[in-house]
């Protein structure tokens, strides 16, 4: 073949590491299978090695690059003779341009034509590792990172916030892997519980419920080890909130139910959380009176509560926005098939006039859902006036919960097109959904 170099640097690496082709195939199989489901049925042939000491290969995939490193226990690329061959005057001119810039940093040793996505995946593809013993100094930092991923996520959303909080549970579950001081072993994997919560709701909000079923299933068995039941409940009644946010009423109840078994292990205000989960399975099957009914209890119980006697761990405590939010969500369910509209429209204005400030998406959401209501209701001009607020706060949040809202109130608008006020928040519902490329729509939103 025309052009051919042989590959004399990747030749001297292997001998002096002292192994045969064949040996650096077994070992490159054995490496790239473990890169990932993708990979493992991949193997790699003494003649594959032969190929690029030929030169025939010049640059292998970024896997194979990276097994190679290992293997042959280099640093670099470089290193190992492996370059990406260039085509053409135009690619020469760019590659004179790049070796001009690279001349003038300093000391800095950038090799190959990695893409820059490649780069970054080279600079992150070692996890840091976990300690030889953990105790309580580890809980307490994995407590820490809940508090942090709750803010994150209720600031930005979960599209912002999935991959952030996803590296943080990845250490922290490889600290259940290492030696445990008895001080923290029921500490340690609730904490890592807990953090496994805040990911699972994130990915929900990202509008990827499988990968939040998995989060919550790792979250359940995590409070299974510690034997917490605030855990356990704090896991259901999000799985609740899901199952009825993609109409699996029937599947929400019967969470909601698991939720409250052994209710006296759990706190006033985790069992008004549980209450007002249960009220929204109840309005996702229609049930109004049940759900009603529900909230009443959410509500005594919250009367009751003591957030000074609840569990440290809890992402957030329950607050009087947050039931105002809750039960006016659930109840803007039974309000689209024509009942409690009052109820839910009023429960609704007062969870816009009282969420805190570090809670803008679920402030976007009931101020969306308030819109939509006064929409269908007849109300116009009023639901313009929360429309367009709703919308301010949907253009910076990742969310496809609220893109579902904002989505639901588009579709509200219909209903009095004409009107010139209705027409412009119309139009400013479409540009907004137009950004949101990767809702999936699920016919709900009230969770």
């Amino acid at each position: 073949m025309a052009g051919v170099r042989r590959n004399v640097e990747l030749y001297r690496r292997r001998v002096r590491v002292g192994l045969t082709q064949a040996q650096v195939a077994e070992l490159l199989t054995g490496v790239v299978q473990a890169a990932g489901p993708t990979w493992q049925h991949t193997i790699l042939t003494r003649e594959y090695v032969s190929r690029l000491e030929a030169g025939k290969i010049t640059w292998p995939n970024t896997v194979y690059r990276a097994a190679l490193r290992t293997v042959l226990q280099v640093d670099t690329d470089a290193d190992l003779g492996l370059y990406c061959q260039r085509v053409g005057a135009r690619a020469e001119v760019e590659a004179v341009r790049r070796r001009d810039f690279l001349a003038t940093l300093p000391t800095v040793v950038i090799t190959g034509s990695s893409s820059l996505g490649e780069l970054v995946a080279a600079a992150t593809a070692h996890p840091v590792p976990p300690p030889r013993r953990v105790g309580l100094e580890h809980a307490a930092q994995v407590r820490d990172l809940v508090q942090q991923a709750n803010m994150l996520d209720h600031a930005y959303g979960g599209g912002l916030a999935r991959e952030i909080i996803a590296a943080q549970v990845r250490w922290a579950v490889s600290l259940l892997d290492t030696h445990i001081d008895r001080a923290a072993e029921s500490e340690l994997p609730a904490a890592v519980g807990y953090l496994c919560t805040q990911a699972g709701w994130a990915a929900h909000d990202s509008g990827l419920d499988d990968s939040a079923l998995h989060y919550y299933s790792a979250a359940l068995r995590c409070a299974e080890q510690a034997e917490d039941w605030n855990l356990r409940a704090v896991a259901l009644c999000d799985l609740t909130q899901i199952a009825a946010y993609s109409g699996r009423g029937d599947d929400a109840l019967t969470l909601a139910q698991q939720a409250s078994v052994r209710a006296d292990r759990i706190g006033s205000l985790r069992r008004s959380r549980v209450a007002l989960q249960e009220a929204r399975a109840h309005a996702q099957i229609g049930e109004a009176q049940a759900s009603l009914a529900a909230i009443g209890r959410a509500e005594d119980e919250f009367a009751a509560g003591n957030p000074d006697s609840e569990p440290a761990l809890f992402a957030t405590q329950l607050f009087a926005a947050e039931v105002m939010g809750d039960s006016g969500s659930t109840l803007y369910t039974l309000a689209t098939r024509g009942q409690c509209t009052d109820a839910a429209t009023s429960r609704l204005r007062e969870a816009v006039a009282t969420y805190p400030a570090a809670f803008p998406r679920s402030r976007a959401l009931a101020t969306a859902r308030l819109a939509t209501l006064l929409m269908r209701s007849g109300d116009p001009a009023e639901a313009v006036q929360f429309g367009h607020q709703a919308l301010d706060t949907a253009d910076t949040i990742n969310s496809i919960r609220v893109a579902d809202s904002v989505r639901n109130l588009h579709r509200a608008t219909a209903e009095h097109r004409g009107i010139p006020e209705v027409d412009a928040l119309r139009q400013r519902a479409a540009h907004t959904l137009a950004g949101v490329s990767t809702a999936r729509w699920r016919g709900c939103g009230s969770a």
